[in-house]
């Protein structure tokens, strides 16, 4: 369990700060690393979205009515689909043209290909089965739709 105490589901590294990158994660426990090192950093938010795409879609859609950011991150553990990627690998997926992809490759993250899905998958045979179908490199639950919201306001 995370070490820092949640009053609400938009958390501020620093409080008040200017809501210039949004974090979003979709559980306390992703968070949390990331919130100790961004301590001290007055322009950054994290946004706690909960498990799955209904919530992610309410949460994020609140918070962007009171908090523009200039850029929106989704971050979090993901289930492994690719065998070439070793388990704790950091990998990304993002538009060609974000600023971002070249300093993630510097760093030592790497590019990949994700599934939005409805539900966690759990099971060996479910992950080969969504390798094999969709060619993923990795499933996860929140970032599409976190995706399709940031274009449409255009972030």
């Amino acid at each position: 369990m995370a070490d820092f105490e949640i009053s609400d589901r938009l958390l501020p590294c620093v409080y008040p700060a200017p809501a210039l990158k949004l974090v979003c994660f979709a559980l306390p426990d992703e968070a949390g690393p990331f919130c100790r090192r961004a301590t001290g950093r007055a322009d950054i938010r994290v946004l706690l979205t909960g498990v799955g795409p209904v919530n992610a879609e309410r949460e994020l859609r609140q918070a962007l009515k009171s908090l523009p950011p200039k850029a929106v991150f989704t971050c979090g553990f993901a289930g492994g689909l690719n065998p070439e990627f070793p388990r704790g690998a950091v990998v990304y997926e993002a538009d060609a043209d974000w600023p971002i992809t070249e300093a993630l490759s510097r760093a030592g993250a790497r590019p990949a290909r994700f599934h939005a899905s409805s539900r966690i998958v759990v099971l060996a045979s479910e992950k080969r089965t969504l390798r094999e179908t969709t060619g993923a490199d990795a499933v996860e639950m929140e970032s599409n739709i976190i995706r399709q919201i940031c274009r449409e306001a255009q972030i």
